[in-house]
């Protein structure tokens, strides 16, 4: 969570005249700031990891704030993005395990996935077999090759900086918002 409230105080000693601006121009300021992180945000996301589909880039969403209420959020919609942001267990949903690609296997790191490369369809060939907590490709001549192993739970690593995106983004611009706003705020107020 990002605070602001200390330099707030700094802008209500200077605009003290028009101190009952400062919640209009601070809601507008925040809601333009983390417009321009998601924004920022969203061209950067393809950086930290392969993405497969638009909705990926497009997912980033933003809750307004209002002059009443002084809380802005920004998150992506899918909960796995979060996993990509703060790391964690991954545990299976259905079934008892969860298919962990191996290096080299599995779907290709492309932009966009065939629907024949998704794992439904991988597993859905004739031409595997499950030896063990492991599947494998079979081909006559090249043997056996590991395409996922099946494990009860799975490490991720956060890979997004997320928050730290948000962060200097969103501190890069709130300030110049807020001053632009404020004087925006002054020039149409009741004398």
């Amino acid at each position: 969570m990002i605070s602001i409230k200390d330099n707030i105080n700094r802008v209500a000693i200077q605009f003290a005249r028009f101190a009952n601006q400062i919640p209009y121009a601070a809601s507008r300021a925040m809601n333009s700031a983390l417009q321009d992180a998601r924004d920022s945000i969203a061209g950067d996301i393809s950086k930290s990891m392969t993405v497969r589909s638009k909705f990926t880039l497009s997912g980033l969403r933003v809750n307004r704030s209002t002059k009443k209420n002084l809380k802005a959020e920004i998150g992506h919609i899918a909960d796995w993005m979060r996993m990509q942001a703060e790391g964690g267990i991954k545990k299976p949903t259905r079934g008892k395990f969860i298919a962990v690609p191996q290096v080299g296997a599995g779907r290709p790191r492309k932009t966009q996935s065939a629907k024949a490369t998704l794992p439904s369809k991988v597993f859905a060939k004739k031409n595997l077999r499950t030896i063990g907590k492991a599947v494998y490709s079979v081909d006559k001549r090249r043997g056996l090759k590991m395409l996922y192993a099946l494990a009860k739970r799975a490490e991720v690593k956060p890979r997004w900086p997320f928050f730290k995106q948000v962060e200097e983004n969103f501190t890069k611009s709130f300030y110049p918002y807020l001053y632009r706003y404020m004087n925006d705020a002054i020039k149409t107020a009741k004398r």
